[in-house]
């Protein structure tokens, strides 16, 4: 029989700084906790926080739709790179 899945939805405000940044101890608390749910579940992460992460490599940010794109765009890969780090030792990818 199939592991039934879990889908997790992590906002924003739950998993970075006041600086936008990836909060990395709650990263690494998320590997933790979903690593003991994997072996019952298949887990879907849904994360925000992608523009946060990618924000402050625009010059003179303020919000435009525009930037926020870029934001995401440049934030997104971030992200998941931190979120691979920390689940490695979990072998989870």
């Amino acid at each position: 029989m199939a592991k039934p899945i879990l889908v997790i939805k992590f906002g924003t405000a739950s998993i970075t700084q006041k600086n936008g940044e990836p909060d990395e101890n709650v990263l690494s608390e998320i590997a933790r906790q979903v690593a003991g749910l994997h072996e019952i579940y298949n887990i879907v992460l849904v994360s925000s926080g992608a523009v946060g992460a990618g924000k402050h490599f625009i010059k003179n940010y303020s919000g435009k739709i525009s930037e926020r794109k870029a934001a995401a765009a440049i934030g997104n890969p971030l992200l998941l790179g931190r979120y691979a780090y920390f689940f490695y030792p979990y072998k989870i990818n």
